[in-house]
């Protein structure tokens, strides 16, 4: 868990069931966290095969614009991760 610095530059909007765009140009400050879940497979003591999962997640999501407040959706990341790793 912690904080994460959101930026949108220049990123343009359309309101849904309209015509209506916006260029979103704000900075904001978000509430993020993170899962992970993994395990390892030792081939012998010193070499080792990972398999990882991670989802990370933004809670606030939101930007300000002349035409008001915009939240954007979508951001939760997926990551699948494949290691090796050797010990010495």
């Amino acid at each position: 868990m912690g904080l994460s610095w959101l930026s949108a530059n220049n990123l343009s909007c359309t309101y849904p069931g309209t015509n209506l765009g916006v260029a979103v140009d704000d900075t904001t400050l978000g509430f993020v966290y993170q899962f992970m879940a993994g395990v390892g497979y030792y081939f012998n003591p010193r070499t080792a095969v990972t398999f990882c999962y991670r989802y990370f997640d933004v809670l606030d999501r939101s930007f300000e614009t002349p035409l008001g407040e915009i939240n954007l959706e979508g951001i939760g990341v997926h990551n699948l991760e494949v290691g090796l790793r050797y010990f010495f």
